[in-house]
């Protein structure tokens, strides 16, 4: 029963630490000079407990990173844990869960687009994309809805 008790309070005071880096994020506009004593002042816990679970404030923010991607990826693929094939003529049911996850992570979302950092947020997210669509997820198109390939290929190489 310790255990477990202790292990929630650690995932708990990872919570409020990476809620405090979000808020002081937001306030600041960039994550340049936010200090690890503050982000322990802002969730309330001293700076030992900062470092029990961070190396430093380049880690807590890298975990943010991990945890926006992983939710993004998370949202794209739950619905298709156990089907082979998914029909694309109507609205998938991944654009409903990734919209509603990047609703209730605004603020989340708000505060790493401040962070300048490389990679930073989209090139993370083009990142996962490319993984996910070259290993992943097999694209077949039938042509069905008449698409022009070789402008959207073009497009793409344009970039």
């Amino acid at each position: 029963m310790s255990g477990t008790r202790h292990q929630k309070h650690q995932l708990q005071s990872i919570s409020l630490l990476k809620q405090a880096l979000v808020d002081l994020i937001i306030e600041n506009g960039t994550s340049d000079k936010i200090t690890v004593s503050e982000i322990s002042a802002r969730a309330d816990l001293n700076r030992g407990t900062f470092y029990t679970h961070f190396k430093d404030k380049t880690e807590l923010l890298d975990a943010l990173f991990n945890d926006a991607i992983e939710g993004i990826k998370l949202a794209l693929t739950s619905p298709y844990k156990n089907v082979n094939r998914v029909e694309l003529s109507s609205v998938v049911p991944s654009t409903i869960l990734l919209c509603k996850h990047i609703e209730l992570h605004k603020r989340l979302f708000k505060a790493l687009n401040m962070v300048h950092t490389s990679p930073n947020l989209f090139d993370r997210l083009e990142q996962m994309h490319w993984d996910l669509f070259t290993k992943e997820i097999q694209v077949e198109h039938s042509n069905a809805l008449n698409t022009d390939y070789e402008i959207m290929i073009s497009f793409n190489h344009m970039r």
